[in-house]
């Protein structure tokens, strides 16, 4: 879905059907290419049209909500496990670095103390 289409006409999705027509009527008027000429406009006037086309027929309405629904879950929602952050990469009572160890380590590998 690309647009909110009750955001388009300013309406709220428990608006009647009353409703969604008045907002209709109202912003056809005022974007109408007639009465308002301009690419701008035209876009406004189409999309508005989109909008009502959808929201005036029950059938149509109440599949265009379950999409909206869904849409809104999955951008609200949790994280998946994929992109879920660590709680910790240490174990509780592991230092985050152990020097005496990391001394170690580098003496035998490099066959003398960094100190």
């Amino acid at each position: 879905m690309k647009e909110n289409y009750y955001q388009i006409l300013n309406i709220s999705r428990t608006a009647s059907l009353e409703e969604i027509k008045k907002a209709y009527r109202r912003l056809s008027k005022k974007y109408h290419p007639d009465s308002n000429p301009g690419k701008d406009a035209q876009e406004q006037f189409q999309r508005i049209a989109e909008a009502y086309a959808i929201l005036q027929d029950p059938k149509k309405k109440s599949i265009y909500d379950r999409e909206l629904e869904k849409q809104e879950k999955a951008v609200f929602s949790k994280p998946s496990e994929k992109y879920k952050k660590p709680d910790s990469f240490f174990t509780k009572g592991e230092q985050a670095v152990n020097l005496h160890k990391t001394e170690k380590q580098f003496e035998k590998f490099f066959g003398f103390s960094p100190k």
